[in-house]
């Protein structure tokens, strides 16, 4: 507690208590905006205004007086008390209605403290900035010697144009930012009316006139050179020049060209327009080109032909959420088509504090994991968890990062399918989730310049996508399409094929799933040939060794050939559906496909496959179950597909036939569980009488390289 802040308190409410409007002050002894609001609406008061506000407004300025050593009133004692609540001693005991020799000492201080001429005269200006909350000395955890040094420096050369005492706290903030683009304004000769600290197009275009070649290595423009070794330092002391003296050296051309490098840029030493922006205002050069775009449309065609035509050439698309916004299963083939690549975005809400929490977290990795696999995203592809809503500092340390921790240690526990973890949105919040170990790259919500987490914080260092426009291409008249342009970085490359589950009616029990162990590949064809008994028109074949489900029935007319559906894996990874001939009664002859055999009919040893003997078909104590060694840690779902755990490798799983789960095709219906740790056979849980594993059809043909032997 501060007994001179105790006494300001208590002077306003003893003072102003009875005043309309004016309310009380919370007597705590420590300096907050209740205690500043209270001096605010004392002055208010003392200028004659009836209806008091916690602003101090244009009115409040113009009613102000100028104080000086001399003067008395009430409005000195506001004065004093506003002083006390910023650590400045008067000299006296108690507050006084007297400017005398403590007070001007301490107005001095606080002007050298600001980099303002030492008057000792209070202007409105000083009035305003005195009470406030801003700070004058470096107090803060974090903050820096260097920044205050350039505070300082930028006061002493713009208050006067800007009628802002900017604080000088050592730290890089949205003030801080402001009064950079200020200082820019008054160089590039912008009229103080109309300066506003924002790196608008009028900027833009003077800044253009004023430096068409932009600045580089031995420049004469030492104000603006020293305003780039301030806007260098705030974006990382990894850009720090080592002294702020409008000296455009090597040194500056060096960190010049690292911080092009980094954000994406040609690293040419040269500040133009693109680098000064992109050093200042969280989206940079909006009218900049580039390669990355995401959206909430789906892509049709024409859509893709017009977007390549610009250049774009990697797409992020949501994994979640209505029709009008999922990504669709053939347009993620018709973008990879066209040679573009795509990330996958998470989203189901995220738009306000409430949303986030360990919990909800822990829901979403799961559901992100299952909605990646069924659209076919392969292994290792980075999945981007939005935060869509201007998060305070406390608000990331409260709900975002306990949301992140919850879906990091859901895909912890799913490792066997190895998602990464990724974060959309503002800088700080980004900087903040990785800082923690929760994501390993940061797609950027720039665009949203005005968020708190973006203005006066760095770009992250792990960015892979910085969004920093909405934009709409002509398709066909009327038609156009809209996108948000997200800068590249190269971290994320996106992911260039996939390999969907197929829609299939294969479910419920319906399909076995099979292994070919015979030395010859199984052909599959594409249809029925009506005409004569034969499926035609090859489309791939099962090698041996692979995977693929059957259905459990012979299909076709009695005249027709005997085939099954099959799901397999192509060449290329992708699943595929097709048919494969199984008997055929043809002019009095037979025919049977071999070398098909159930999957619980088979061991593998290395590469090598082999037909168990009936008799070593079955489990000890367990008749009609068949055990599979667990070769690579496996997801155990419930009968929805959802997680229960994993199942470690060494581990057997117990089946009683190869039927496939009930949603998801490539699953094999299990119901014990051995960890090998001497307590035998056991259900997967107490509630739990079945459960699925993943035979993994996306893997090698191998045995060696199977999840399940």
């Amino acid at each position: 507690m501060d007994v001179m802040v105790l006494q300001t308190q208590r002077w306003l409410n003893r003072t102003y208590g009875s005043v309309p409007t004016f309310g009380s002050v919370e007597e705590t002894g420590s300096t907050g905006w209740d205690t500043i609001y209270g001096l605010i609406r004392a002055l208010q008061h003392e200028e004659g205004i009836t209806y008091l506000v916690d602003n101090f407004g244009e009115t409040t300025m113009a009613l102000c007086p100028t104080l000086k050593l001399g003067s008395t009133g009430r409005v000195v004692t506001i004065l004093q008390g506003g002083l006390w609540c910023k650590g400045y001693g008067t000299g006296a005991a108690d507050l006084t209605a007297n400017f005398a020799g403590g007070t001007e000492d301490a107005v001095k201080q606080l002007q050298a403290d600001a980099g303002l001429p030492q008057t000792g005269i209070v202007t409105p200006m000083l009035m305003k900035a005195i009470l406030s909350m801003d700070a004058f000395t470096n107090t803060w955890s974090g903050g820096s010697d260097r920044i205050c040094e350039m505070q300082r420096a930028l006061n002493a050369s713009i208050s006067s144009y800007a009628g802002i005492i900017f604080p000088c706290d050592g730290l890089y903030s949205r003030s801080l930012n402001e009064a950079i683009i200020y200082a820019i304004q008054k160089d590039i000769g912008m009229d103080a009316g109309t300066a506003n600290g924002a790196f608008g197009p009028t900027t833009t275009s003077m800044w253009k006139s004023a430096y068409p070649n932009g600045v580089s290595a031995g420049s004469s423009a030492t104000a603006m050179v020293k305003i780039i070794q301030y806007a260098l330092y705030c974006n990382g002391a990894s850009y720090d020049t080592g002294t702020f003296d409008g000296v455009y050296d090597s040194t500056v051309t060096t960190r010049v060209s690292q911080f092009q490098s980094f954000s994406g840029l040609p690293a040419t030493g040269t500040v133009d327009i693109s680098t000064m922006l992109s050093m200042l205002v969280s989206y940079g050069d909006q009218d900049r080109a580039v390669t990355g775009l995401d959206c909430a449309n789906t892509l049709t065609d024409s859509y893709l032909a017009a977007l390549d035509s610009y250049g774009y050439k990697i797409c992020g698309r949501y994994i979640v959420g209505g029709d009008w916004k999922r990504l669709k299963v053939d347009e993620f083939a018709r973008i990879l088509a066209k040679g573009m690549s795509v990330f996958p975005i998470y989203q189901t809400n995220g738009m306000e504090e409430s949303y986030f929490s360990y919990n909800q977290g822990w829901e979403d990795g799961k559901e992100a994991v299952m909605n990646a696999r069924a659209f076919g995203f392969p292994n290792n592809t980075v999945i981007y968890f939005a935060v869509d809503f201007d998060a305070m500092d406390y608000q990331v340390t409260n709900s975002v990062i306990p949301y992140f921790q919850g879906i990091y240690e859901r895909l912890q526990k799913m490792s066997c399918y190895p998602y990464r973890i990724g974060i959309y949105g503002p800088r700080n919040v980004c900087s903040r989730v990785s800082d923690a170990g929760y994501a390993e790259l940061s797609f950027v919500s720039d665009m949203s310049s005005g968020f708190s987490g973006n203005l006066g914080y760095p770009l992250p260092v792990n960015w892979a996508f910085d969004q920093i426009d909405t934009v709409s291409y002509p398709v066909q008249a009327p038609d156009f399409v809209e996108i948000d342009k997200d800068v590249v970085s190269g971290r994320d490359s996106g992911a260039s094929v996939a390999f969907p589950i197929p829609d299939t009616d294969y479910a419920g029990g319906e399909s076995l799933i099979k292994v070919n162990i015979g030395n010859d590949e199984i052909p599959v064809y594409a249809n029925m040939d009506t005409n004569y008994p034969f499926v035609k028109n090859q489309i791939g074949s099962i090698k041996k060794g692979q995977f693929y489900i059957a259905r459990a029935s012979k299909d076709g007319a009695s005249w027709a050939p005997s085939y099954r559906k099959v799901i397999y894996k192509k060449g290329d990874g992708a699943l595929a559906t097709g048919l494969i001939i199984v008997s055929n009664t043809i002019m009095g002859g037979s025919f049977i496909q071999t070398g098909v055999v159930d999957f619980h009919s088979v061991i593998f040893n290395g590469s090598d496959l082999e037909v168990l003997n009936p008799d070593e078909d079955h489990i000890s104590g367990l008749p009609g179950y068949i055990a599979h060694t667990v070769h690579k840690p496996v997801a155990a779902m419930n009968s929805s597909g959802t997680f229960i755990k994993t199942i470690p490798a060494g581990a057997k799983i117990a089946a009683d036939v190869s039927e496939t789960g009930y949603s998801h095709p490539e699953y094999l219906i299990c119901n014990y569980v051995n960890y090998g740790e001497g307590n035998g056979w056991e259900p997967i849980t107490s509630s739990d009488s079945y459960f699925f594993v993943d035979v993994d059809l996306y893997s090698a043909t191998s045995g060696a390289d199977r999840a399940i032997w």
